[in-house]
């Protein structure tokens, strides 16, 4: 399977170390995914691998599928910003891919029919409360999961 990446110019994207160390205030770890994501396990530590699963349900029909990539967020007081993309296993391989200050990064693969689970591993960020967020291609809806990450 190809797995094929391209940058572009975009709205500016923040590092952790550039404010992502706060965390998210009760109103937004109360929001409600419009999908329905799961991450086994959570809690979880930065370097570990971990299954991420998405359901039918919410908006998510049968017959929708995702993308191999989603992205990982950090709150920086303002609201949730894109610190890496982080790709599901495919072909022996799961990885993640820092994001770039000033670009976004588009990963163009096969699509992945919902339900599924796919290891992922978690990047290699410090303790806090992350957001993973995915998208259902064919219904255009956006989901969400809170990850908690733990001390090694």
């Amino acid at each position: 399977m190809l797995i094929a990446l391209a940058t572009a110019a975009c709205v500016d994207q923040a590092r952790p170390e550039t404010g992502c160390n706060q965390t998210p205030p009760p109103s937004e770890l109360e929001e409600v995914s419009e999908m329905l994501l799961t991450l086994e396990p959570n809690p979880v530590r930065a370097g570990e691998s971990a299954v991420l699963s998405v359901e039918l349900g919410g908006r998510v029909a049968p017959g929708d599928a995702v993308s191999y990539g989603v992205t990982w967020e950090c709150w920086n007081g303002d609201g949730w910003i894109v610190i890496y993309q982080v790709l599901r296993y495919q072909d022996g391989v799961a990885d993640f891919l820092p994001a770039q200050p000033g670009s976004v990064t588009t990963i163009i693969a096969s699509r992945l029919p919902v339900p599924n689970e796919e290891e992922i591993v978690i990047p290699p960020v410090p303790p806090g409360i992350y957001r993973i967020r995915d998208r259902a291609l064919d219904a255009d809806v956006l989901g969400f999961v809170f990850v908690e990450v733990v001390e090694p």
